[in-house]
């Protein structure tokens, strides 16, 4: 598997700006809850909001946010915007009102933002009783080093009252894309309904009942899409589909939508990704979003053959599973997903740590979908709810507990994929060279040391790498020297793969987690 990774070595992303100074980072802070207080002014503003809504689901106004006054962790703004969002988990939260929202800065005061962030998403957490599946997903695909969305939990006031417990999640903007790509100034295209990603002629407009272009739209130009979609549904070579999309990222974010029976996704559902254009390859870029209907328990194999509860053969996931290299690739992604972030091992503490945190939080609101016990449960076992349906009647509905999901998805992944001839390595296992050298602490937070033999070889070199297979820094120690430190402080958490060689061939390798 490190050779698989290794084999997919580029340019480390990161950069060395401090952490502090990075748009997003204090908003997106995981170790506590946040609070937002929003003060709306205007008579029957609930009224309002939810006619502004569903007049633009219906196409007849566009989206419109309401004036607000906003204090976001004691920082207080006398002009935001704000408004419902959502689809599934906006209607479908019936009366309640909690709605998904969005708040926007700069609605009203040009150039306004809170900690370098224009826009904030306010998820629900509709059914989702663990209150965890957008969060934990969003965190498994961004430690695998996949291009997501951050999150963090917050406690939302409207008026003094208590709203709720939401999830904040990640604006894709200009901010996002200039954090995560060589440049904000390419074409970002939203999946806003259902698609296959058929072809449907040269024609723009053919395509805006599913996608909408986010920027831009001065001048724009659809030509990098149309590409796209016609190269998708009329794939040859394997060389004519890397041309336009980053596929090694598409396979990774695909096999994290399998792993995570994400049926609400591209693979089954058609939706909920998002496409953006490097200007500096001209290739799309896929984006995950919205994960509250993942960890499911719908029974989608993990090889896709388009034989179960398949609605429509997704041309793009074809190409995929039609073609040796790739198939084989997107079974190694998830492989590789299995030995380092997606085993309890890894997110255990994680889980523990966010309901200790949140639960306070949960016990106080009354706005919620589910009750504390739902929650209790949900998050380590899977929970059965009798819901009252005003349309279709009482029914029971059962959702796998995140823990005990991630533990047996984890076995029936693995052997689905000794299956198909591939065997994964838990995380806990060591390949014997790991002896020649110590390294420590580990998990590890501000430095590691490493310590190896002495006489271990000539020019000996460290490599660190993220679990993408990228190369996050480079140290040759001192001649004769027997340990190194390793400064970590300015790398975000996540798995990394360290290696240690020198010129007469030797290699070892060594798993760190950096907290």
């Amino acid at each position: 598997m490190k050779h698989f990774l290794l084999g997919l070595l580029m340019l480390c992303s990161l950069r060395s700006t401090a952490q502090s100074s990075v748009a997003g980072n204090l908003l997106f802070d995981e170790s506590y809850v946040h609070e937002i207080r929003l003060t709306m002014t205007q008579p029957n503003f609930w009224d309002s909001l939810t006619m502004y809504y569903d007049s633009a689901l219906a196409g007849v106004w566009p989206k419109t946010y309401m004036l607000a006054a906003a204090e976001i962790d004691g920082t207080t703004y006398d002009s935001i915007g704000f408004r419902q969002k959502g689809y599934f988990s906006n209607w479908g939260a019936g009366t309640s009102v909690k709605k998904p929202f969005k708040m926007s800065m700069n609605e009203y005061v040009s150039g306004q933002k809170h900690d370098g962030e224009k826009k904030i998403n306010l998820q629900n957490c509709f059914e989702d009783p663990s209150m965890m599946r957008d969060a934990i997903s969003y965190k498994i695909m961004r430690d695998a080093g996949m291009v997501a969305p951050r999150a963090a939990y917050t406690k939302l006031y409207i008026n003094n009252i208590y709203w709720g417990v939401y999830v904040m999640v990640e604006e894709l903007d200009k901010t996002f894309f200039d954090r995560n790509y060589s440049s904000d100034n390419g074409n970002h295209y939203e999946c806003i309904d259902n698609t296959n990603l058929d072809w449907q002629g040269n024609n723009w407009q053919s395509y805006t009942d599913e996608f909408e272009l986010k920027t831009n739209t001065a001048t724009p130009d659809y030509s990098d899409f149309i590409r796209f979609v016609n190269v998708v549904n009329n794939y040859q070579t394997r060389d004519s589909l890397d041309a336009v999309l980053e596929i090694e990222n598409y396979l990774r974010v695909l096999a994290a939508d399998v792993i995570l029976l994400n049926w609400d996704s591209y693979y089954d559902h058609g939706r909920n990704f998002n496409l953006y254009n490097d200007p500096d390859n001209n290739k799309f870029n896929w984006i995950p979003w919205d994960y509250n209907l993942a960890l499911s328990n719908t029974p989608q194999s993990l090889i896709i053959t388009y034989n179960g509860p398949f609605t429509d053969p997704k041309p793009l996931v074809v190409a995929v599973m039609n073609d040796d290299t790739l198939r084989h690739h997107y079974l190694l992604h998830a492989c590789d997903l299995l030995e380092t972030v997606f085993n309890t091992t890894y997110l255990g503490p994680w889980i523990d740590s966010t309901y200790n945190r949140i639960r306070p939080a949960v016990l106080n609101d009354t706005n919620a979908f589910f009750s504390v016990a739902n929650f209790d449960q949900n998050v380590y076992n899977s929970t059965t709810v009798t819901i009252n349906d005003p349309i279709w009647g009482p029914y029971t509905q059962t959702y796998p507990g995140i823990r005990s999901f991630i533990a047996q998805r984890t076995t029936s992944v693995r052997v689905q994929l000794q299956q198909q001839g591939v065997y994964c390595n838990p995380l806990s296992v060591q390949t014997p060279e790991v002896a020649a050298m110590r390294m420590y602490p580990n998990p590890a937070d501000e430095q590691i040391t490493i310590e190896y033999a002495p006489g271990f070889g000539s020019e000996t070199q460290i490599d660190l790498f993220n679990s993408a297979g990228q190369s996050c820094g480079n140290w040759k120690p001192a001649q004769g020297a027997t340990q190194i430190q390793l400064p970590l402080h300015e790398l975000p958490a996540g798995l990394y793969l360290v290696r240690m060689s020198d010129t007469e061939g030797n290699q070892f390798y060594y798993r760190l987690i950096h907290q």
